[in-house]
């Protein structure tokens, strides 16, 4: 279905579906040195958020954020979005802290078209709000399906698969060990 024009070209209406892992290298936002970190991604008038994660410095989300009505032209990149991403330090008794924000653009990151298929995440680099100094990382990827295939959006696969390890910590020869005083 054609739904808008910009330039004389006309665009279709895509679902965008951002899947967010998780963050890395993230400073803490509040005093006792955690965070209670949540994801939002802005796709022009339309926000979508994770849920917050309760004292932790690094967020693991794992979630579908979902894009219903996005307007491109799949053939043309120029008309495809640009999200603003942020990560803020949910808190109750005021207002929300911006941690890190940037800039993705969805040309840029690693994505599939009308297919579920399993797409490699990529770190997106975050920068602290007034200085822009980088600011720890989210890991992303993206899926884009057409209308007629946006029924296949359920069949993301939101967690990644993981493979079960054990490992051992042997320390040897302790130098100087005295016993604590009681």
């Amino acid at each position: 279905i054609a739904i808008g024009e910009i330039g004389g070209k006309v665009n279709e209406s895509y679902a965008v579906v951002c899947n967010v892992y998780m963050s890395r290298y993230i400073v803490s936002g509040d005093s006792n040195g955690s965070n209670d970190p949540y994801v939002s991604l802005t796709c022009f008038e339309s926000e979508q958020k994770t849920n917050v994660k309760y004292n932790t410095v690094n967020g693991i989300w794992n979630e579908k954020l979902i894009f219903d009505t996005v307007e491109m032209e799949l053939k043309d990149k120029s008309t495809w979005p640009i999200f603003l991403l942020k990560l803020n330090d949910y808190d109750q008794m005021s207002k929300d802290d911006l941690l890190g924000y940037s800039y993705v653009w969805l040309t840029d990151m690693n994505y599939a078209v009308n297919s579920t298929e399993l797409v490699k995440p990529k770190w997106q680099q975050l920068y602290l709000p007034k200085s822009n100094r980088p600011q720890g990382e989210i890991l992303l990827s993206f899926y884009i399906f057409d209308n007629e295939h946006r029924n296949m959006i359920n069949e993301i696969k939101s967690e990644p698969e993981t493979i079960p390890y054990s490992f051992e910590i042997n320390i040897l020869g302790l130098r100087d060990l005295k016993p604590a005083s009681l």
